[in-house]
């Protein structure tokens, strides 16, 4: 006695295991798709952080820029006022050291006029 499968029951194992195997590829293909999509939201959010933070620095520059130039300007005024202040302070003190030496002159007619 030979058992013989009828060719039925074998298209019918082929078709079983090719759906299930479909089924299986599917589902792995869907997970795959879910985890891909899960990973272009994050890198979404990580590009538009950065470009926030980026728009944030530049604003940053542009404001720490122009503070630059009005501290650069701040600066040529200051040294201009010291300049100035430094040839005052020269004068005085060219003007004690004169008025010194008058002094020293008057104490020594001072002293002639009191010998005489």
């Amino acid at each position: 006695m030979q058992t013989e499968v009828p060719r039925t029951k074998i298209y019918a194992a082929v078709v079983t295991i090719l759906f299930f195997s479909a089924l299986t590829g599917a589902s792995v293909l869907y997970d795959m798709r879910n985890n891909l999509q899960v990973s272009l939201d994050t890198e979404r959010l990580n590009s538009e952080k950065l470009l926030s933070e980026k728009l944030l620095l530049d604003k940053e520059i542009v404001a720490l820029k122009n503070n630059l130039s009005e501290l650069s300007v701040n600066n040529i005024e200051l040294t201009s006022q010291l300049n100035g202040a430094k040839n005052k302070v020269s004068q005085k003190e060219t003007a004690i050291v004169n008025l010194q030496k008058e002094n020293r002159t008057l104490k020594g007619l001072m002293r002639q006029v009191v010998q005489q």
